[in-house]
């Protein structure tokens, strides 16, 4: 048994429909349909009034949070990554933590 990788990478966002022909010692030919359907990512702010996120004013040692909820538009389940290197190494300068770190699976809703 031979195992073979097949990876989708859409380039446009329709349905796509193929056929490989497997030719096998040009006796014997083996037709495999392929479909997929290239979606839109629609991750977006829940409320738009959280594009800009004000921490107020806060006397030293104590703490403030804010919550941001995102909503996930698409068709498919999303996977997205807080942890960009510089970005969160600027952020931590400034006192500022982003939870959770790492990756999150946000299901379509």
């Amino acid at each position: 048994m031979v195992k073979i990788p097949i990876v989708f990478t859409p380039r446009d966002l329709m349905k796509y429909n193929e056929t490989l022909v497997f030719d096998i010692n040009e006796l014997n030919k083996i037709e495999v349909k392929i479909k997929g359907e290239g979606i839109p990512l629609k991750l977006e702010l829940e409320r738009t009034e959280d594009q800009n996120i004000d921490f107020g004013v806060s006397k030293v040692g104590h703490e403030v949070s804010r919550t941001v909820s995102v909503v996930n538009h698409s068709k498919k389940k999303i996977e997205i990554t807080f942890d960009v290197d510089n970005q969160i190494e600027m952020l931590k300068k400034s006192f500022i933590n982003v939870h959770p770190n790492g990756s999150l699976t946000i299901n379509p809703r």
